[in-house]
């Protein structure tokens, strides 16, 4: 960066810089090859790259083009680091124009992205297609074609078939970066094999031309409510929000490859952009208004004169966190977020899909252009469904009695999966939610004011991958609560007592008890009988035997019709210098032979006796301990039947400890 006015050439030093910054008047033109890290910026006089420079991108960091005050002339090699560690599709484009490049044939996308530019890997990839080789340019043979343009006058797809004669970008003097759908299988060594067919070697996605600065102008040329496929003009990250939009629909899309399910196979999905609010779509799997440089992404025209404008104040080197606000108090919008997760053998997660529905005063209850299509992949997919239409985002009314999302899946594998459920700010006048899971036949709580994990198994059982399986079901301030249940649950000496609140209690079978000390797997430690009075009910049990550590209770509400639900899930931590409790493992048990866990419990002698759930004791004996923890097995005269039993021991001091168990055939 020079301190006075000159006019210089570069023609020996270093190969290599974080940033260069052009900031005087003059002309500073590049003479040899030179790796840019960082920010190239132009603020003053005339910057000639003269075809020397590499703008590099790598799997921590890609160089960029600041806001450009002054001139950059000259060709330049901008990079693109692909970094999903398997093979997948990609919206990508090439930020460059070959405006004013006379008799140059380097415009094609064989000299560019299938080029490796002298390295023998992690550079360019391979382009398949139905004929390769000759003067096609295709590398291999595949039953479609790996790169695509959408043609927005048909609103399909035209297949990439020659890459000797197809350009990676136009000549116009703006806008003449080419959006496409590229399947991306790794760098040049990346063969497509039947045998091995999801290697993935991380590779650079090189193009050489003259960089676009200034304002950039996209005129739509398709047809009306089709889709339009567009390129981030700029080597540089740009803030989708402040670009200028003129006849667009109100969402936008991407594909994210981040976005993976249960199959190996998986190639990533579409992601959803709000582009009135900008605080991030349901199932974005991390992105954000920020596009990158060499990015694509879907629009929804609403006219043939849409129009796209970018300007270099777009530009941004930093991003900065969204911000939303809700609630139906103030007037704004409730917002009801669904992610859905694969969940692995071995526990890891990978986002796969997401939704979401909002709810606001200016929304309809009709599906309109405030609802956001689904475009459906062949991967997982969620989404609510209304009026036979499949939508990505629902704009619903505020809700004031009741209301219900019906969630659509279709494509779910064999496999466990997790939805995530985040509400935003959801106040007062929304005080019930909760998920119906038609398959289980039961109701799970969700939570309005923090996040909820609900996991789920699909299997080959009929019903269980079905697409309308589960429902959510909202309650307002204009509804009453139907046998709506309340837990808390606190430490009470050495024991934890439990009680929950049943609101208009009707049509109840029982209520179990059930804890678990893992979060996870619950079993019954007692059964309540209800009273069934259409008015509101408390209950309380105390659990004498709790784990050192966390304890985890919840209610599960038994129905007359067959149906179950339960509440949340109330937790209290008891410290080990006071906790003495016994354990039944596991439970239920089978046979004839209980497994009991006694923790801090002092030595000595201890009498345990047996009930049936009609409370009749059917064994008595006596176990001696050792003190502190230990565990021992018990051993009954006959096979139990299945059932509810409980478990009790009475030390010498006629301090009892109770135990609810289940017998299984």
């Amino acid at each position: 960066d020079q301190t006075t006015s000159a006019d210089a050439t570069v023609v020996n030093g270093t190969n290599a810089l974080h940033s260069l910054v052009k900031s005087n008047t003059g002309t500073f033109i590049i003479g040899n090859k030179l790796n840019v890290f960082d920010k190239l910026a132009s603020t003053g006089g005339v910057l000639d790259l003269n075809g020397n420079v590499v703008l590099r991108s790598t799997a921590t960091n890609t160089a960029f083009v600041d806001k450009v005050t002054g001139t950059l002339v000259g060709q330049v090699i901008v990079e693109r680091y692909i970094h999903k560690q398997q093979r997948g599709w990609r919206a990508v484009t090439a930020p460059i124009t070959f405006n004013g490049i006379v008799n140059n044939n380097n415009d094609k996308v064989i000299n560019n992205w299938q080029n490796n530019f002298g390295y023998s890997s992690n550079y360019g990839t391979r382009v398949t297609g139905p004929i390769a080789g000759g003067s096609t340019g295709i590398d291999d043979v595949s039953p479609g074609s790996s790169m695509q343009k959408f043609n927005s006058t048909t609103g399909t797809w035209d297949k990439v078939t020659n890459t000797n004669s197809e350009t990676l970008s136009g000549s116009s003097a703006s806008a003449a970066n080419k959006a496409f759908y590229m399947f991306i299988r790794g760098d040049r060594t990346v063969v497509p094999n039947g045998s091995t067919p999801y290697n993935f070697v991380p590779t650079v996605l090189a193009s050489k031309g003259l960089l676009q600065t200034g304002p950039q102008v996209f005129q739509y040329t398709g047809a009306v409510n089709k889709t339009w496929l567009v390129g981030n003009p700029y080597a540089c990250p740009i803030d989708m929000e402040s670009v200028v939009q003129s006849n667009l629909g109100q969402f936008l899309y991407i594909w994210d490859p981040n976005l993976a399910g249960q199959s190996v196979n998986t190639t990533g999905n579409y992601a959803t952009f709000d582009i009135n609010t900008w605080n991030a779509g349901p199932n974005t799997g991390g992105a954000n208004k920020y596009f990158q440089s060499g990015q694509a992404f879907f629009v929804k025209p609403t006219s043939i004169n849409s129009t796209l404008i970018f300007n270099e104040s777009n530009k941004v080197t930093s991003t900065q966190n969204n911000t939303s606000v809700t609630g139906a108090l103030n007037g704004l919008t409730d917002i009801f977020n669904v992610k859905l997760f694969n969940v692995k053998a071995n526990g890891d997660r990978s986002e796969v899909d997401g939704t979401r529905a909002k709810f606001g005063a200016n929304f309809s209850a009709d599906v309109d252009e405030n609802d956001g299509a689904k475009w459906p992949t062949s991967v997982e997919n969620i989404s609510f469904k209304r009026n036979d239409k499949l939508l990505v985002i629902e704009a619903r009314p505020y809700i004031k009695n009741t209301d219900t999302l019906f969630l659509n899946m279709i494509n779910m594998a064999v496999a466990n999966y997790e939805f995530v459920v985040n509400p935003l700010d959801f106040d007062a006048t929304v005080f019930a939610c909760r998920l119906v899971d038609k398959f289980l036949n039961a109701d799970i709580p969700i939570s309005l004011t923090s996040g909820s994990t609900i996991g789920f198994s699909v299997s080959a059982v009929t019903g269980s991958n079905a697409s309308n399986r589960f429902y959510f079901v909202f309650m307002g301030s204009g509804s009453l609560p139907v046998n709506t249940v309340n837990i808390n649950a606190y430490k009470q000496n050495n024991s934890i007592a439990i009680e929950w609140e049943a609101i208009k209690e009707t049509e109840i079978k029982t209520y179990d008890v059930e804890k678990s000390i893992d979060g996870n797997n619950f079993g019954m430690i007692t059964i309540q009988s209800p009273r069934n009075d259409q008015s509101t009910n408390k209950y309380s049990v105390l659990d004498n035997n709790p784990v050192v550590g966390t304890n985890y209770f919840r209610i599960k509400s038994n129905l007359l019709n067959g149906s179950v639900r339960y509440s949340t899930i109330a937790r209290v931590n008891m410290s080990e210098k006071t906790v003495r409790s016994i354990v039944v493992y596991p439970n239920p048990s089978r046979g004839n032979s209980i497994g009991l866990m006694m923790n801090n419990m002092e030595a000595g002698k201890y009498t345990a006796r047996l009930f049936n759930s009609a409370g009749i004791e059917i064994w008595k004996g006596v176990i001696t301990h050792n003190g502190g923890n230990g565990s021992v097995t018990i051993r009954l005269n006959n096979v139990l039947r299945s059932g509810s039993y409980h478990l009790q021991l009475t030390d010498m001091k006629g301090n009892g400890f109770t135990e609810g168990l289940m017998m299984v055939d």
